[in-house]
């Protein structure tokens, strides 16, 4: 009919591809994939924030020292000093001050063991899974002109009435001989099941 009414070849028709089923089906699956790889991205970024508020990253307190308090053996300790990022506000603070600082919230720490165990020992009465287990709680905490600042950090959790039987510990803490400086130091604890 088209030959005959409109010339010969004017009719075209247009070849129309149909994607391979298989080839649609794995492009679907990579979009779902990527669907997926974004949403767990996103988890993680919000996650990355939320921790970095925690430990004081998000208000302002990047320049600070961080000093860890090692325990060498019974009775032994060293420090290890993390100075401010180059670019952040550099504080006049020497190996003196850090060290005393250190020595003082060790201290602190120490006093607090037996309010630290009791908040231990009601988790254990809800976790049976640490009954048998010796944990070491990573106690952290920063201070500014001798004050707490912020939330303290324990790690690893134990949970959210252990985390807030602790923060109720650490408000009551106070360094006396602090630099001023914003120093952030970090204690080891040893939680024995009693």
């Amino acid at each position: 009919m088209c030959a005959g009414a409109l010339g010969a070849g004017a009719c075209k028709t247009e070849k129309v591809e149909v994607p391979d089923p298989k080839t649609a089906q794995d492009l679907q699956g990579c979009r779902s994939t990527l669907s997926e790889q974004k949403k767990v991205i996103d988890e993680l970024k919000s996650t990355n924030a939320q921790l970095a508020l925690k430990q004081g990253a998000g208000s302002g307190s990047g320049a600070e020292l961080v000093v860890s308090i090692q325990e060498d053996g019974p009775g032994k300790c060293s420090l290890v000093v993390k100075p401010p990022q180059p670019g952040e506000v550099r504080y006049a603070v020497n190996d003196k001050a850090a060290e005393a600082g250190a020595a003082e919230f060790y201290s602190l720490v120490n006093r607090s063991r037996g309010e630290i165990q009791k908040c231990y020992e009601q988790v254990l009465k809800k976790n049976t899974g640490l009954q048998s287990k010796e944990q070491t709680l990573i106690v952290s905490a920063s201070f500014a002109n001798g004050a707490i600042q912020g939330t303290p950090v324990f790690t690893p959790s134990l949970g959210g009435a252990f985390d807030s039987c602790m923060t109720a510990i650490a408000t009551k803490w106070k360094l006396e001989k602090s630099s001023g400086a914003p120093m952030t130091f970090r204690a080891p604890v040893s939680l024995k099941p009693s």
